[in-house]
């Protein structure tokens, strides 16, 4: 009872995981007979990480439930971002920042979003992009120039005057950092965001 509650916070249980976050030795065995007796619990293979398994959805709520009430929103922190920094041990950077926005560890999110930012945005997931950075609190966000300068690519041609307005202070902020490439990516983004707007600017 207490690795399928404990484990519930995992969307997707991989056993590697489950194990570290809970300290239970043989939760892949208790997943692995719920599995082949059909009781909520299916399995997923994975050809990088072998075979996964997910609650049914009812069944997880069920069990976030008893989480919740198992715990204190101290705890539950606690233990998200234990979740979080195991996948970041592991270099899935994704769910990694997935846990620690839900433990409200926004540093540790920060961190991990201005490195993913620029990927992402060359594969299209601007919505991903813009969900992480919607849920970083605004004063910790106006710290992170590169988490400005995404948000400000995101809305390039949404919310064109407040981008005109803040990039110089982004192209500012990177200058007195000496991040060239931060410095360099801003002030184009500057020059397109002017030439969307139609007209030059003091």
């Amino acid at each position: 009872r207490r690795f399928l509650i404990y484990s519930s916070i995992l969307e997707i249980v991989e056993p590697g995981i489950a194990k570290e976050l809970t300290g239970i030795e043989d939760g892949e065995r208790i997943l692995s007979v719920l599995a082949e007796r059909n009781l909520f619990v299916q399995t997923v293979y994975d050809e990088k990480r072998g075979y996964l398994y997910r609650h049914h959805q009812l069944f997880r709520d069920f069990l976030r439930a008893k989480f919740e009430t198992a715990t204190s929103e101290r705890q539950r922190r606690l233990w998200l971002h234990k979740a979080g920094s195991l996948y970041a041990d592991r270099d899935d950077w994704h769910e990694a920042v997935r846990y620690y926005l839900e433990a409200r560890a926004y540093q540790d999110a920060v961190r991990i979003i201005e490195r993913l930012g620029l990927e992402m945005l060359r594969e299209g997931r601007s919505a991903s992009l813009a969900e992480w950075i919607g849920c970083i609190p605004e004063p910790l966000l106006k710290t992170s120039p590169w988490l400005l300068l995404y948000r400000c690519i995101i809305r390039r041609f949404s919310d064109v005057e407040e981008n005109s307005r803040i990039l110089p202070q982004i192209v500012s902020s990177f200058e007195q950092s000496e991040d060239l490439r931060g410095e360099i990516l801003s002030l184009a983004q500057l020059i397109e965001t002017l030439t969307i707007r139609g007209r030059d600017s003091v």
